[in-house]
């Protein structure tokens, strides 16, 4: 394991001392929270448009004529205040995730061409060919 580690370090250019270590360790953990801030935030802004999507269909629904329920069934109703406007949550949710790990990519996108611009623009050339294989 310590050889690993000392290789890992070396490969980046860093110094296998406490400090390396330590400042490695430190970007794991302010990278870790900063990831669960913004998923946090992301889990409260998902309960208020499944809760914004459920009051707006019952307003809906309340303001319908009664002539209507009468010819719909009554699973209907049901079916669309629970599942319809989670499906649309957890759509939101996916939308959230992808626009976080963008931003992510674009950040150590950023990173890679401050470091070595010519081994970020053949990673991105090779990391496109996979993208387009896959």
């Amino acid at each position: 394991m310590n050889h690993s580690v000392v290789a890992a370090l070396a490969s980046v250019g860093l110094p296998a001392s406490v400090g390396a270590l330590l400042m490695v360790v430190v970007a794991l953990i302010i990278k870790s929270a900063l990831n669960l801030f913004a998923m946090s935030d992301v889990g409260y802004a998902v309960a208020e448009v499944t809760t914004d999507l459920q009051l707006s269909l019952l307003k809906n629904l309340l303001s319908a004529r009664w002539g209507y329920f009468t010819q719909q069934p009554v699973g209907r109703f049901a079916n669309a205040v629970s599942q319809e406007s989670s499906r649309a949550a957890e759509a939101y949710y996916a939308a959230m995730r992808m626009i976080g790990a963008a931003i992510e990519g674009s950040v150590y996108v950023g990173v890679a061409l401050l470091s070595s611009w010519r081994l970020a623009l053949v990673s991105l050339v090779v990391d496109g060919g996979i993208a387009l294989a896959a």
